[in-house]
């Protein structure tokens, strides 16, 4: 699956999960990012998960064990 089909599938599934009211795997609406002109949302944003989180506990990691 190409990043534009899977970018096309998500805003399905936001659709879908508007009309029927609940979340379709774990998509509950479109975000107001789509809106944006230019802006690609599945490209555009930081990955919090792997770039704040992960380095957060690295660091944490570091001050609490070398210490």
């Amino acid at each position: 699956m190409t990043a534009i089909e899977f970018c096309a599938s998500n805003m399905d599934l936001a659709e879908q999960a508007v009309a029927a009211n609940h979340q379709i795997l774990d998509v509950k609406s479109p975000s107001i990012l789509h809106l944006l002109p230019d802006f690609d949302i599945m490209h555009g944003l930081v990955d919090y998960m792997h770039s704040v989180l992960l380095g957060v506990a690295r660091q944490l990691g570091k001050l609490w064990f070398t210490n």
